[in-house]
């Protein structure tokens, strides 16, 4: 019973911790905003969700549907997005760990790159889904316009996907060691994919939200 309770209350202050350092990471994105007040040029939390979800389980999602919506409330969101936004968050990191484990237990297809092609699934897939869920919530609330929710939409793929490409890496290496820098030519390739898809990533939008 002791050792439960003592378990509880480290999750629970992980947990504390974590949302502390979610929601400052995302205030500072935001404070670089440039294209809606909703949306960031990069946002790093989607790799640091991803990442805490595939190491250490769903019982992290409590830190992350927090900052979610400390986030949402300081930037002054409705009702509604007070509760879309952080289940979209939470999503996001539970698809997004989802596809990074499912590819990594079978090296079968990808060989050595496995890791690249795991982590470049997995930030645009579950970056899409958490696009798709908050712009969606911002049309049904007049908050765009129909008209601009593409370039939006873009936008906020685009930011969630560049964050997941640039936290995951730098995580896995230390916190779980991926990457191995004795491999050169595994490294070149990974580097060369990575570049490759952050270079389709910004072709890709055209509109009002990226003038």
């Amino acid at each position: 019973m002791e050792r439960n309770l003592q378990e509880t209350f480290k999750w629970i202050g992980f947990n504390l911790v974590a949302a502390i350092l979610l929601f400052a990471i995302g205030k500072a994105a935001f404070a670089i905003a440039g294209v809606n007040s909703n949306v960031t040029a990069i946002w790093p939390a989607t790799g640091i969700g991803i990442s805490l979800v595939y190491i250490f389980g769903w019982r992290i999602v409590f830190s992350i549907g927090a900052a979610a919506f400390a986030l949402a409330f300081t930037q002054g969101g409705t009702f509604i997005s007070l509760l879309v936004l952080p289940l979209g968050d939470i999503a996001e990191a539970l698809v997004g760990a989802t596809v990074l484990k499912k590819i990594l237990e079978d090296r079968r297809y990808f060989a050595f790159q496995t890791e690249t092609v795991a982590i470049l699934a997995a930030a645009t897939v579950a970056s899409a889904l958490n696009a798709t869920l908050n712009i969606g919530t911002l049309i049904f609330n007049d908050e765009i316009a129909t008209k601009t929710a593409f370039s939006l939409w873009s936008a906020w793929w685009i930011a969630g996907t560049l964050g997941a490409l640039i936290i995951i890496p730098v995580i896995f290496q230390y916190c779980k060691n991926t990457y191995k820098a004795d491999n050169t030519r595994a490294l070149l390739i990974s580097v060369f994919l990575s570049s490759s898809a952050l270079f389709i990533v910004f072709l890709i939008p055209h509109g009002n939200a990226f003038v």
